[in-house]
């Protein structure tokens, strides 16, 4: 009972005790402005003086300027303005974001940014060739975020970057880099997002890059010149997670090209030159959920293509290859399949069991742009969860209802536009599925799907056929329909007579009414 009473005195003593605003003790950390601490930006001012074509923008978070069409002396001059305005004031400017567009700077001169504290520095189509090796060293504590796109830049300008410890993104894109040497971006220890889109690279030696990796967790390598994939410098870049390298001329990927990336959850090579996927060419990547391989020229799919990626892939696209044959078997196994591209093949044939063992998770299912002209009843019976499917500009004169009967009740989007349907009794439930929006229908559009009368051999839109005029010579299944009487309704209580007459004969046999 004793040690409640104790635990409040105790609280009282401490709370007593406690420093005060005005206490000595208390903790220091910043300069205080009428009681609050002081942060980067706050009251920052623009110069009084300007400079043609450039203009400052003062923003609660620090300046913003931006200089256009300006020479490298236009610059220099706005530089020491911007030093001189800073003196003035005792402290450096802190500059949110400094901008450099459109511009003849040549090369950027050593200090240029002296007595400035910018976060965000962006020089773009500068035609920026070189960069003085202290030219940003004096943005080491504060620069977050470099652009130097669209210039002449031959190679990595490492010396001047690597006293940028703080750095996280850099952009090189559309520059004329042609080698990666060793170690060339030393000193980005905190580097995420690399871009090197757009430059010449054909070569990437093993260590460049080190000193990055620790921590970068995007690269881009799209649109250059590697013929394969640069598997001693990748393997190091263990916590990468998205690698871009479409845009290349690699022809050909070797089993193990990708170990060491363990932690990738994304990897794109479209636009590239791959004419097959053979065996076990993505082992490494345990984790990949998305892999992009459309626009190259692919007719074959090994059946263990896709071998190590069963527990994670949920996007695959394979369009805009050449492929004549869906490729079941090596689909077979990655079982957490979501989205599915194989638009813009030569496909012409669905098997019965083309989704069988991972078509139960596939929401959307892209195969538009084949020729496929036909599509078996039993093959849409695993896509339990399927909500969009494009099926346009293809070959189909018709899609049986026992085919989509599985899929109705989640379907939300079905393009069939631009294939040689006809207007029959095997249509009846897109009339149907269209008027009586079972699901709703997300785009009007997808309501403007035409069919040909067999009778007049003209296209009529089908949400316009009347029911009654959709006939066939053989029995048809049909999509039940309680709102009209124009020959769902007709066929929907045909089958109840058909049924009752049924259980009314088993009921009346003798061996059945036995008390």
């Amino acid at each position: 009972m004793w040690l409640v009473p104790l635990l409040v005195y105790s609280q009282v003593i401490l709370s007593s005790s406690a420093p005060t605003d005005s206490s000595p003790f208390r903790s220091n950390a910043g300069v205080s402005l009428n009681g609050r601490k002081k942060v980067h930006g706050d009251g920052e001012k623009c110069p009084t003086k300007t400079v043609s074509n450039c203009r400052c923008r003062a923003k609660s978070e620090g300046l913003d300027i931006t200089c256009e069409n300006v020479n490298a002396n236009q610059l220099y001059n706005y530089a020491e303005i911007l030093k001189k305005s800073g003196r003035e004031r005792d402290e450096e400017h802190f500059i949110r974001y400094f901008k450099l567009r459109n511009s003849q700077i040549i090369k950027l001169e050593d200090h240029l940014f002296m007595g400035m504290k910018i976060e965000h520095l962006y020089i773009h189509d500068c035609n920026l060739q070189s960069l003085g090796p202290s030219s940003v060293s004096s943005q080491g504590e504060t620069l977050k975020h470099l652009v130097l796109s669209k210039n002449k830049l031959s190679a990595v300008p490492t010396q001047a970057i690597r006293h940028l410890r703080n750095l996280e993104h850099l952009n090189l894109n559309e520059n004329q880099i042609i080698t990666l040497e060793n170690e060339a971006f030393m000193g980005l220890n905190k580097v995420t997002r690399l871009s090197l889109y757009h430059n010449r690279i054909t070569h990437i030696q093993p260590s460049a890059f080190d000193g990055i990796k620790r921590d970068m967790q995007r690269l881009n390598m799209g649109k250059n010149k590697l013929n394969k994939i640069p598997h001693e410098a990748l393997a190091s870049l263990t916590y990468l997670e998205h690698l871009e390298l479409s845009e290349n001329p690699i022809s050909v990927i070797n089993p193990g090209d990708f170990n060491g990336l363990d932690n990738l959850d994304h990897l794109s090579m479209g636009h590239n030159l791959l004419d097959h996927l053979g065996k076990d060419y993505f082992t490494g990547l345990p984790m990949l959920s998305t892999l992009y391989i459309e626009n190259n020229k692919i007719t074959a799919v090994h059946t263990e293509a896709f071998s190590g990626l069963e527990a994670h892939l949920t996007s695959l696209s394979l369009a805009g290859n050449q492929l004549r044959e869906f490729p079941s078997k090596a689909l077979k196994p990655i079982h957490e399949l979501t989205t599915l591209h194989l638009d813009d093949n030569k496909i012409s044939i669905l098997n019965e069991r083309a989704f069988e063992g991972f078509g139960e998770h596939i929401k959307f299912l892209w195969l538009q742009n084949n020729q496929i002209q036909d599509i078996p009843p039993t093959a849409f019976q695993d896509l339990h969860s399927l909500e969009w499917i494009k099926l346009y500009n293809n070959l189909l004169t018709t899609l049986h209802y026992e085919l989509m009967e599985p899929v109705l009740d989640s379907l939300q989007h079905i393009d069939i536009h631009s294939n040689p349907l006809l207007c029959d009794c095997e249509l009846r439930w897109y009339h149907q599925w269209i008027e009586e929006e079972w699901n709703p229908v997300e785009q009007e559009w997808l309501k403007d799907t035409f069919c040909e009368d067999p009778e007049d051999e003209k296209q009529h839109n089908i949400a316009e056929v009347p029911l009654k005029d959709m006939f066939c010579t053989t029995d048809v299944k049909d999509k039940p329909s309680a709102s009209r009487d124009d020959g769902g309704a007709a066929c929907l209580m045909t089958n109840w007579l058909v049924l009752f007459l049924s259980a009314v004969s088993i009921f009346a046999r003798k061996d059945l009414f036995q008390f």
